[in-house]
């Protein structure tokens, strides 16, 4: 995913003009697309001491932040404790803040509870492939837990755990988002199928618009 910075007053943001902020939380990846050239060390992942530092001194600059996502520069639920902590204090300091994050889904069901205790109110699920063959075509390698596992292996519990991190997500109430990243040749084939099963989690009560990222395999991208 691409991270964006922090927005500075020099780059037009004026006083009392609101933002959505993305905040670098995450400083472990556990997939890595093929295409991927090397992730970028000039936006390394911050803590959460410094997260919510940066939005303290946003407001008090005068600025309104209206919500915030945490993304990147890795996966925020590969390092569950950091984006929890982040999310709750900036839950507790700032309660009307609406709060995000963008993730691959990988070992989300299991932390669904926790992340909305601590103030969640968005998921924005990244989904590049809802089969086993193209998840081995996008995908280098998959880490589900502390080691990597032969990718078609991986493959397999990488779409059952997105799958069920958005059905556990829809059926707490958190509004999910379905972000997908075109390969031309390589997963754009499956699109009507993502459409689909956006559809019947539509049905489970959540509500989930689907944004399809044009990108071609030679683009840049970053670590997931």
């Amino acid at each position: 995913m691409t991270v964006i910075p922090f927005p500075s007053k020099e780059q037009g943001r004026g006083r009392g003009q609101s933002r959505w902020l993305l905040l670098p939380v995450a400083p472990r990846a556990n997939t890595r697309i093929r295409f991927a050239a090397v992730a970028d060390r000039s936006m390394p992942a911050i803590t959460p001491d410094e997260a919510v530092a940066l939005v303290d001194r946003v407001m008090s600059e005068g600025g309104t932040v209206e919500a915030v996502d945490i993304a990147g520069p890795g996966e925020p639920l590969a390092t569950p404790h950091a984006t929890i902590e982040c999310l709750s204090r900036l839950h507790r300091n700032y309660p009307a803040l609406d709060l995000g994050i963008v993730t691959n889904g990988l070992g989300g069901a299991l932390l669904v509870d926790g992340l909305q205790e601590s103030g969640l109110k968005r998921v924005t699920l990244c989904v590049d492939a809802i089969t086993t063959v193209t998840a081995e075509k996008i995908y280098a390698w998959i880490r589900p837990g502390a080691r990597t596992v032969p990718l078609a292996q991986a493959a397999v519990t990488l779409v059952n755990e997105q799958a069920a991190t958005a059905s556990v997500c829809a059926r707490v109430g958190l509004t999910v988002k379905i972000a997908t990243t075109v390969y031309p040749g390589f997963n754009d084939g499956e699109a009507s199928l993502t459409a689909m099963t956006c559809w019947v989690l539509g049905e489970l009560g959540a509500s989930v618009p689907l944004h399809f990222t044009a990108c071609h395999p030679d683009d840049r991208l970053l670590d997931r």
